[in-house]
């Protein structure tokens, strides 16, 4: 990686931490062992009770792992927020809300998300494709997440599944992988 690219990266999550910092107190625990393990080819899969969460995850990640996520593809079609998103690699996805839950480029998505995996990039994949509303995950039928398993075979498979009240909701048997988790 160049040294402008490193600077830039520097001074554009050090803003975000910042930023971050005025209003949340985060704390990543096993970040080092999941590091330990190799930092390639590793899907991390957190619950998303918030919009902010996918900021807080690649923000506390970036450093260390430079995930890739997906994003829907109006929110991140901004002029500001469309050059970031760019330059860290987010992988767009068609708006489930507007189209009424059809999967309008869901697929190429997903296969996007498998091919940056097969090629040792790491993805932050939310299994139930939504917001978090109760306390338990519910994958449902439209979870991508079968699909990308399939696709991806090899890749090290990360739950970071931990709900502000401390209980570990319910993310689905993902056992045939080796799995370590991120709280």
């Amino acid at each position: 990686m160049n040294v402008g690219r490193r600077i830039f990266d520097g001074c554009l999550f050090g803003l975000v931490k910042l930023i971050l910092s005025l209003r949340y107190r985060i704390t990543v625990t096993g970040a080092r062992d999941v590091a330990a393990n190799g930092r390639q080819g590793i899907l991390f899969l957190p619950t998303h009770p918030a919009l902010i969460d996918p900021v807080i995850l690649i923000g506390k990640l970036f450093s260390r792992f430079r995930p890739r996520a997906l994003a829907d593809k109006d929110a991140i079609d901004v002029p500001v927020i469309r050059n970031v998103a760019k330059h860290i690699g987010i992988i767009p996805i068609g708006s489930l809300v507007k189209k009424a839950g059809t999967a309008d480029g869901a697929h190429e998505s997903i296969a996007a998300c498998a091919a940056a995996l097969n090629a040792g990039d790491n993805v932050i994949f939310y299994p139930a494709g939504k917001l978090l509303r109760t306390g338990q995950e519910s994958l449902g039928v439209n979870s991508g997440l079968p699909m990308l398993l399939a696709q991806a075979p090899d890749a090290r498979v990360v739950s970071s599944a931990r709900a502000a009240s401390g209980v570990a909701p319910s993310v689905g048997r993902l056992a045939t992988r080796r799995t370590c988790r991120m709280s």
